[in-house]
């Protein structure tokens, strides 16, 4: 398992609680997938692959519902994420906590990386899964997609301003609960999951904006992140580097290297 990909705890306790909501046994969930307590105690504990994907298919076969992922979203509030969770609601605006969570994506897993980018009318947050990846159920992107759409829900109290919705699947088993969710305007058979967002409501100013209290609680966040995933050397290379670029510092690959040991 030492190489297996991975996801943070914090996310497959949002999966354990809408599972608990539909009546299945969590107890014998985990037990089905092998999962300890434990490893649920720390919201940044790596969680294997194959526990999450035996998780899933457990919960999957007793509730019966293909759109189950995405109705999953709904649980998380910004206590969720602890730490990071706080940054986020008081970030500038949404570009700015979607830059936070690509910050810190390859920390909460390794099953994919998020990016954003900048388009003329638009911006892109999305998801690339490696292609080393198998099995993955299509429920636990719904899930995650469906996240980061009520995150914005819940920072500005109104529907999001979703352009275009990318997948990479190539059906979808319920397309209009998929429209109501995201936009109707949805693209099948591509090499990303990524949702397309207004740059207007993007750079939208939040109302809990806090650039002190926002960087405070980064800075928790990445101290609870190096405890638990220290062994992350890519985690440890971007913090180097983007340390190294705030203080005006020149960075090249030999001194992080030497700076990270």
């Amino acid at each position: 398992m030492h190489n297996e990909p991975t996801v943070i705890s914090s996310w497959v306790s949002i999966g354990l609680q809408a599972f608990a909501i539909r009546g299945v046994n969590i107890e014998l969930a985990c037990k089905d997938a092998n999962l300890l307590p434990e490893q649920l105690n720390n919201p940044f504990t790596p969680i294997p692959l194959s526990q999450i994907t035996a998780l899933w298919n457990y919960a999957e076969g007793i509730i019966n519902n293909p759109c189950f992922g995405l109705e999953s979203a709904k649980l998380i509030n910004f206590t969720t994420f602890h730490s990071l969770g706080y940054a986020i609601l008081a970030s500038a605006n949404l570009y700015d906590a979607f830059m936070r969570i690509t910050d810190y994506s390859n920390a909460a897993t390794n099953i994919g990386y998020t990016f954003l980018t900048e388009h003329e009318d638009r911006f892109v947050f999305g998801i690339k899964v490696n292609p080393n990846v198998q099995n993955l159920p299509d429920g636990c992107l719904d899930m995650t997609l469906a996240i980061f759409r009520f995150m914005c829900r819940l920072i500005h109290d109104e529907k999001p301003n979703i352009i275009t919705l990318e997948m990479q699947r190539k059906t979808l088993h319920n397309r209009d609960t998929f429209s109501k969710v995201f936009t109707p305007n949805i693209i099948l058979n591509r090499d990303k999951y990524a949702l397309h967002f207004d740059k207007q409501y993007l750079l939208k100013p939040i109302p809990t904006a806090n650039e002190a209290v926002a960087n405070a609680n980064d800075k928790f966040v990445e101290e609870l992140i190096l405890k638990t995933q220290y062994q992350s050397v890519s985690y440890r290379v971007r913090k180097t580097f983007r340390d190294f670029l705030i203080k005006g510092n020149s960075t090249t690959i030999e001194s992080v290297a030497y700076h990270i040991n």
